[in-house]
């Protein structure tokens, strides 16, 4: 455009070449103010956008960050935890205390302070009786042993210990009553209750029990890590903050190979029920 100005320049005499001169100028000037607006429009959009939207996990603006966590029934040593750490997509490890009822193995008892400091969150399992058992009139007495199982293992008060039931039927009368005992009982003695149910079963239980308690279910959805991590949520209980979403598979990571089940939560720390991204 101002090659064609400055070709017609020729013809004009000088008064109309200054005006010409001072009108092209004007008009860069105005197209200069235009080109401003329009990138500082552009960059406040793409800022408002970038707050919107998460660092970690699959989330859109407005929801929960989702990550990676896997559980296995039994410590693998602290340098397989290590290297897991170091090489692997999780954030967050289960963490069984024993000796309970359905679960004797202790080997995870004396480990919470290794696992924290290799950068580990946690999620602390209690696997208490099942629809089997005929003692179900327990419930006050297995939250006791969970709570100081807990405490011993180093866990302070406020942090959130899952009652495992594994069971997909749905919950008896009784069992239901253990269920809801330990839950009180655990909640009078400073910890946060947490359930680890099939997601079939989350609504029978989350119904009889208070909105503070944490849930963990289980329902099986394919047999690897998906690419976008999957929310909670899209277990199909919208009350869910983890999700164990594929069981015992093996994988490789820093040279060793683990069976783990594949879980997915809204925090990196489910005992603290809190989001410290270190990876």
């Amino acid at each position: 455009m101002l090659n064609t100005l400055q070709k017609r320049q020729t013809t004009y005499n000088s008064k109309k070449v200054v005006g010409l001169t001072l009108g092209s100028a004007l008009v860069a000037i105005i197209i200069m103010l235009f080109v401003v607006l329009l990138n500082c429009g552009t960059a406040l959009a793409a800022d408002q956008n970038s707050t919107g939207s998460q660092s970690e996990g699959s989330s859109t603006a407005g929801n929960p960050a989702s990550f990676y966590g896997m559980d296995l029934c039994n410590y693998p040593g602290d340098d397989a935890m290590q290297a897991w750490w170091n090489d692997s997509p999780f954030y967050y490890t289960g963490f069984y205390l024993g000796p309970a009822p359905y679960h004797p193995d202790t080997s995870f008892m004396d480990k919470r302070q290794v696992l924290i400091d290799q950068g580990w969150g946690l999620l602390p399992i209690y696997l208490g009786r099942q629809a089997d058992s005929w003692n179900l009139d327990q419930g006050v007495a297995d939250a006791d042993d969970a709570v100081n199982l807990a405490d011993s293992a180093g866990f302070p008060h406020g942090t959130v210990i899952y009652l495992d039931i594994e069971t997909s039927s749905p919950l008896t009368e009784s069992f239901l009553s253990y269920v809801t005992d330990w839950v009180s009982e655990v909640e009078s003695r400073g910890y946060i209750a947490g359930i680890y149910c099939y997601v079939g079963n989350a609504s029978q239980i989350g119904n009889a029990l208070p909105d503070n308690v944490q849930f963990w279910v289980a329902y099986y959805n394919g047999s690897s890590l998906p690419t976008t991590i999957p929310s909670p949520a899209d277990s199909g209980v919208s009350f869910a903050s983890a999700w164990q979403f594929v069981g015992d598979t093996s994988l490789t990571y820093g040279g060793f190979t683990l069976d783990v089940d594949f879980n997915t939560s809204n925090y990196t720390d489910p005992s603290t029920e809190s989001v410290n991204v270190k990876k």
